[in-house]
């Protein structure tokens, strides 16, 4: 659930430094950190389960010679 309300806040954060340089302005310092953090997060999930599928998928190769 954690990972879903990083990407929902995510959307939303990139969408109002979106907004706020398409309608001229200097987006706040603090919208920027809160963007980054949240995008930093959902990266480090990303990288996890990039991680765990290349196991996954080394896991089921392996097994799949045993049963066959």
């Amino acid at each position: 659930m954690e990972n879903k309300n990083a990407q929902e806040d995510a959307i939303d954060f990139v969408g109002e430094v979106v907004q706020n340089i398409e309608e001229g302005h200097e987006p706040k310092p603090s919208l920027l950190r809160r963007t980054t953090t949240t995008l930093t997060e959902i990266n480090s999930t990303v990288e996890c389960g990039s991680q765990l599928a290349i196991k996954i998928g080394q896991f089921v190769n392996l097994v799949s010679g045993w049963i066959s």
